[in-house]
């Protein structure tokens, strides 16, 4: 996958609310990422199967915040995606190492990813929390978790 592409498509994610905006011209692509859009009509998605309400499907239908951004997208930059789903995350990741998928919604920026793919700033910043019931003891630590039950 070309580089300019890569980076056009992930910073165009980050910024869809400008792009919502911008005129059906395209002005704003360069004329390199034009022709690549052309040579390159169908972009593939990665979908996974359960991370609600992100990426997910639903029999096969891809479902999520991250998925109608890229639909969005799309529609604006007057291409296809092609979901990619029915897959473990593993499976997923390796097909993008393979450059069998074009297009991460959804990813954990990483030390050890960065050097593998392109990342944008978040268009999303979602905090991780605990939540516990208002009758138990507040966790501020790793130990207060000692001999407790977690659920995902």
């Amino acid at each position: 996958m070309g580089m300019t592409f890569m980076r056009l498509l992930l910073l165009s994610l980050y910024f869809i609310g400008g792009l919502l905006c911008a005129n059906e011209s395209l002005s704003y692509l360069t004329k390199e990422e034009k022709q690549w859009l052309q040579d390159h009509p169908v972009i593939r998605v990665a979908n996974e199967d359960d991370w609600i309400p992100f990426d997910y499907n639903i029999e096969g239908k891809p479902m999520g915040l991250a998925i109608e951004y890229a639909d969005l997208l799309a529609q604006k930059l007057g291409i296809s995606l092609e979901y990619i789903n029915g897959y473990t995350w593993n499976e997923l990741y390796e097909m993008g190492l393979n450059q069998e998928i074009d297009l991460f919604p959804c990813i954990w920026k990483t030390d050890e990813r960065q050097p593998l793919f392109h990342f944008t700033s978040s268009y999303f910043h979602n905090p991780m929390v605990l939540v516990t019931r208002t009758s138990d003891n507040p966790i501020r630590s790793m130990a207060d978790l000692t001999g407790k039950k977690m659920a995902y």
